[in-house]
């Protein structure tokens, strides 16, 4: 064979090679760590938590009734997201990193305003120490307010399966993202 084929054939094996099919499905949703059992308060004033999750696919995010930031945004992702994935077996958590002003009755009114259906969407407060160890388990931080600066806190969506495992976590102001969540949101339910 002429040398001056050579690159040519070491170029058409490389090409070649990033083209092999595999038989084994990328697998997008993997576990990435467990969720934390707790228990908190919703907004009917009922405990809520771990045990309540169990067995449903769910999404977790932080929020606080007062927010001018991101928060109406986030709630406005969480109303799409229970509309188009209409499954009772799908629910949305929402943990107020403010719990000592998001009472009971705070958390009642927030929901009605957002009209969030109330077997799948769940506004929850609790003691300090309590909230702030879920969401810290759970990976979505959150520093309080101070004299000088408002509340800060994570903005993702975390997806978590049936046996409470965090198996996705999203962009809230990705579009892209979002749509993603509501697919693998669906897939998730579907798991056996």
């Amino acid at each position: 064979m002429p040398y001056r084929l050579l690159p040519l054939l070491l170029v058409t094996l490389f090409v070649m090679s990033g083209c092999k099919k595999t038989d084994e499905p990328e697998d997008s949703l993997s576990v990435l760590w467990p969720a934390p059992k707790f228990t908190l308060t919703n907004q009917f004033g009922e405990p809520f938590g771990s045990d309540q999750t169990k067995g449903h696919t769910w999404i977790a995010t932080l929020f606080f009734t007062t927010c001018p930031g991101p928060c109406p945004m986030m709630a406005a992702r969480l109303q799409e997201i229970q509309q188009a994935v209409n499954d009772p077996n799908v629910l949305l958590v929402s943990i107020s990193c403010d719990p000592q002003n998001d009472t009971v009755e705070k958390l009642f009114d927030y929901a009605k305003a957002h009209e969030a259906d109330p077997k799948r969407w769940f506004f929850l407060t609790g003691r300090y120490d309590d909230v702030h160890q879920t969401a810290t388990a759970l990976k979505l931080g959150f520093d309080p307010a101070t004299a000088t600066t408002p509340i800060s806190h994570s903005t993702k969506f975390l997806l978590i399966d049936k046996n409470n495992d965090v198996r996705g976590v999203y962009t809230h102001d990705d579009p892209e993202s979002m749509r993603q969540l509501k697919v693998d949101a669906a897939t998730l339910s579907r798991e056996k």
